[in-house]
């Protein structure tokens, strides 16, 4: 209507200048407003995970979700947008965000899963650019029977056998780790990325380890810490 409304203006003024002429198509006046103009289209955004999953529940109140990320072109573009993570959502509400656009898990915390709950996932890109949310959901219907869950103490932790009667690897931490709240987060070890971790015996059944860090010992979670092989011998 702006468009056409100028238009009929500029027509007003030409007649009354020069007489009446041939007048331009609306519809070519029309084209030429709308090729000056952007037009926001999904292009415009990175492109959305994919096969976003509740991967598996750890405990009462942690789960941890996966995905498979976008397919990234060099320095992880998505269609032409620099992505630089991906937003958590928890029925409904933004919940975290991971600050690497190649993770593809993630611990959720203060969640009962116990009960239902949504979650929803969206790749973030430069300038603010979002892509669509991609939804998943949490039934403890589904999941199985609860589990009976084994009253631990940080001195039963600290003192198990398991690390005088299991052999020890060297792990190395991948993620920023800060002990959950409650007391299951009175058991685990607290520890920052790039710090390294001896680790006792096999993965227990909760998605933890028995570690120890500087002389400290209790439980790291298996998805924040990362193997470091042996060194090769010749």
């Amino acid at each position: 209507r702006i468009v056409q409304t100028h238009y009929q203006l500029q027509q007003s003024q030409r007649t009354n200048r020069n007489g009446p002429h041939s007048p331009r198509p609306m519809a070519e006046m029309t084209s030429l407003s709308l090729r000056n103009s952007t037009i926001p289209s999904r292009s415009d955004n990175p492109e959305s995970p994919r096969d976003f999953r509740v991967e598996k529940v750890i405990d009462q109140n942690t789960l941890m979700l996966a995905w498979t990320p976008p397919k990234y072109t060099n320095n992880s573009h998505s269609r032409g947008i620099k992505c630089t993570g991906y937003k958590i959502y928890v029925d409904g509400h933004l919940h975290q965000q991971a600050n690497s656009p190649h993770i593809a898990k993630t611990i959720v915390k203060n969640v009962d899963t116990h009960l239902y709950h949504g979650f929803s996932i969206q790749t973030v890109g430069s300038g603010g650019r979002c892509s669509d949310l991609v939804e998943t959901s949490h039934n403890a219907t589904v999941t199985g029977p609860r589990r009976e869950v084994v009253e631990e103490s940080p001195s039963g932790i600290k003192n198990n056998e398991v690390y005088s009667s299991s052999y020890k690897r060297l792990f190395v931490a991948v993620y920023d780790f800060a002990p959950s709240p409650g007391k299951h987060g009175r058991l685990e070890l607290a520890f920052q990325a790039g710090e390294r971790i001896n680790v006792y015996g096999e993965e227990r059944p909760d998605g933890f380890y028995y570690g120890e860090i500087n002389g400290s010992r209790g439980l790291v979670p298996c998805f924040f810490i990362q193997e470091v092989p042996p060194p090769e011998h010749h």
